[in-house]
């Protein structure tokens, strides 16, 4: 068997142009998709977590805290918030009620009326019952701010409503406590008829109402028929009257603030005064009770831990039988109050009008952690208490929620190719996880030092992944580019992270990509090789025609 030497020549030469283009580029493996977890929340559903308005919850609260969600409004907050399911309600002095999604801590909806909201919302099955100081009550839908029905009153709201046995309840500046059909909003009864006007929220407690006045009364009556059970008058001062207070009640006992300085102790089936504690100015705030104390909060800058009952049965608590007092601040407006206490896992939680919100020890009044913001506005917003969380609106204007410090997010940034040529678009994917799970709506924000991106900002997908393309800048020698990333989503702390590449020149592309090949650099050996295929041939073509000759 004779073998043509130019056949072999080229079957080497292929060989040996397979070999020097090694294997083509494939991507990076994706991340594994994973399952998300599950997002969840607690109740706080209404005024002072519950129909006795004493601000207490059986919700966990955290060792240390942190912010996990701030929500510019630019307005002051006299509503507080309320929390039901996975959704945050809330009023603001801008005229709208605000839906928070606390799974994405973005809003859903808002809904305007005509005035200032300040009363705070009541929530029951997929109503928000709502009252503004345009006078009206409004029912709104829970998903989407939809206006169910509405019902004027003669004068200003900043009442909340309390539901009862399909009914809700609230009072007006009119000096009148309405009971209307929840559903349709119509009139239940007669609405029960003061001589001045009602700032505060009635407390419910057995079938009764329990409101303050601007007439100088606090009156319990029956929600069924309004008939008076009792009725307490305060002692006749120009200012003896209750503005914003509302009543609390716990262990047989009413507590109630008043514009006389005072807090005033009440037996819940006589109405007869059980004591009072004089403060320093007027009461605003709604007393908080737990654990046979009684925790208030005064215009005169401190909160004051009383007990439930007066040790020598005089009729006062006197500054010696007081069992802590907290200062909460002056500034430059003054505490004036500031907002109601809420009571959680052994701390008391308040915030004041100087700008300040504060945790204090239940037990001694020490303060355990407090968080400052630059004084703007007045505000008189009470904390609301979730398992793990404390949400509550700041002088600043911004609505704040405050939870266990956690572990940041990662993001890693991987780019399509570590190896870039010049003006060339290449592909950066950015991963996004927490405790190994992907994250889904993370926000990324990401910046280069030098290069085009064709987007400065994008959301995570399902997988916890998003792609981003990147333009290289023109360029006459390698450069190195880094590449930043951070990533943000309620309520992880942002993660961040770094890559670099190498940005080439167009010419030297091919001396130093992964995934491109030049054959630039074997065109020596291609010479060699093309003169050896040459040789063949012509040997090949000698020896033809050597047979050829005749002999």
């Amino acid at each position: 068997m004779r073998i043509r030497l130019p056949a072999v020549s080229a079957f080497l030469a292929l060989i040996v142009l397979f070999s020097l283009c090694g294997t083509p580029y494939t991507s990076p493996a994706r991340a594994h998709g994973g399952t998300r977890g599950s997002d969840t929340a607690g109740t706080w559903a209404e005024f002072r977590g519950n129909l006795n308005n004493t601000g207490y919850s059986t919700a966990s609260v955290p060792v240390d805290y942190s912010v996990a969600l701030k929500l510019p409004l630019g307005a002051p907050f006299h509503s507080s918030p309320v929390i039901s399911g996975s959704m945050l309600f809330f009023g603001n002095d801008d005229g709208r009620v605000h839906a928070i999604n606390l799974t994405t801590g973005t809003e859903d909806w808002r809904f305007p009326t005509g005035s200032a909201v300040y009363a705070t919302p009541l929530v029951v099955g997929d109503t928000v019952y709502v009252g503004s100081m345009d006078s009206n009550m409004y029912a709104l839908g829970r998903l989407n701010g939809t206006l169910l029905w509405t019902f004027p009153t003669n004068n200003s709201i900043s009442s909340s409503a309390k539901y009862v046995d399909g009914a809700i309840i609230f009072s007006s500046y009119d000096g009148n406590t309405y009971l209307l059909n929840a559903t349709t909003g119509r009139e239940a009864s007669h609405p029960f008829r003061t001589n001045g006007q009602i700032w505060g929220t009635p407390a419910i407690v057995n079938g009764t109402a329990i409101i303050g006045s601007n007439d100088g009364n606090v009156t319990r009556f029956r929600i069924s028929d309004l008939s008076i059970v009792w009725n307490f008058t305060l002692p006749m001062q120009w200012d003896g009257f209750v503005k914003y207070s509302s009543a609390a009640v716990s262990e047989g006992r009413v507590f109630i603030g008043s514009d006389d300085n005072n807090v005033y102790a009440l037996d819940l089936d006589s109405g007869s005064l059980l004591w009072k504690f004089q403060t320093g100015s007027s009461v605003y705030a709604s007393p908080g009770v737990h654990g046979g104390r009684v925790f208030v909060h005064s215009v005169d800058g401190n909160l004051y831990a009383l007990p439930f009952d007066d040790p020598n049965h005089d009729g006062n608590i006197t500054s010696g039988e007081v069992l802590w007092t907290f200062h909460t601040g002056d500034g430059p407006l003054g505490d004036g109050g500031g907002s109601s206490p809420a009571i959680a896992g052994g701390r008391v939680f308040v915030s004041t009008r100087p700008g300040s919100f504060f945790v204090i020890n239940e037990q001694t009044g020490l303060r355990e952690w407090n968080y400052s913001v630059p004084v703007r506005y007045a505000s008189f917003c009470s904390p609301a208490i979730v398992d793990g969380e404390v949400f509550v609106g700041m002088s600043d204007g911004i609505m704040y929620s405050f939870n266990q410090p956690t572990s940041a997010v990662s993001i890693d940034v991987v780019p399509a190719r570590k190896v870039a040529e010049s003006q060339k678009a290449i592909e950066l994917l950015f991963f996004v996880n927490y405790s190994g799970r992907p994250v889904e709506g993370a926000l990324i924000s990401i910046s280069v030092s030098l290069g085009t991106l064709s987007q400065n900002a994008a959301t995570t997908l399902a997988d916890g992944m998003q792609r981003v393309k990147y333009l290289p800048p023109k360029v006459n020698e390698n450069v190195t580019v880094t590449i930043s990333a951070s990533a943000e989503k309620y309520p992880y702390s942002k993660g961040t992270s770094q890559a670099s590449i190498t940005v080439v020149p167009a010419q030297e592309y091919g001396t130093s990509s992964a995934d491109a090949f030049s054959l630039d650099k074997y065109q020596g050996l291609i010479w060699v090789i093309a003169a050896l295929i040459a040789a063949n041939v012509i040997v090949y073509g000698l020896v033809i025609r050597k047979r050829r000759l005749p002999k």
